[in-house]
């Protein structure tokens, strides 16, 4: 768009207008349950949009997980005796809305799943995924169970 300005002796001036268009955001600061402050957007429903999609806590029962449980791992090892013929799994989100399944089966943030069967001296891989407020941002961690054979 221009505008004429006063003319000049010679030719007339323009000066063009440009327009902008801010968008902005309302942000919201959210202490999760971990005692950690995170930062996300409020979305057009009213609801904290955080795009966070880790656990703060990944329980084999019975196992141990190898490495030891850090949220920013992805991938684990449990190793369990002959006897036992299955596991659970209990994960906890680090951000209380988001969601939590696992094997594709949905998980109660905090909760314990269903007994997932592991084979004699096979290995069961166990998906957990968890799926961020903002319906985009994932993430999947991978626990490979091994069973002894005897």
């Amino acid at each position: 768009m221009s505008i004429p300005s006063t003319p000049s002796a010679t030719r007339p001036r323009r000066h063009t207008a440009i327009a902008a268009v801010w968008i902005s955001a309302v942000v919201a600061l959210v202490a999760c349950n971990t005692g950690s402050l995170l930062v996300g957007t409020v979305g057009g429903d009213g609801g904290v949009v955080i795009p966070d999609a880790s656990l703060s806590s990944l329980v084999v029962i019975p196992g141990v997980l190898t490495p030891a449980f850090r949220p920013e791992l992805t991938s684990y090892a449990v190793a369990i005796p002959a006897a036992i013929a299955s596991v659970t799994v209990s994960a906890t989100a680090t951000v209380p809305t988001s969601t939590i399944s696992v094997n594709g089966v949905p998980l109660v943030n905090g909760g314990t799943s269903s007994s997932i069967p592991v084979d004699l001296g096979a290995t069961a891989t166990i998906l957990v995924r968890v799926l961020a407020s903002d319906s985009v941002t994932f993430r999947t961690y991978n626990v490979a169970v091994l069973r002894a054979s005897q």
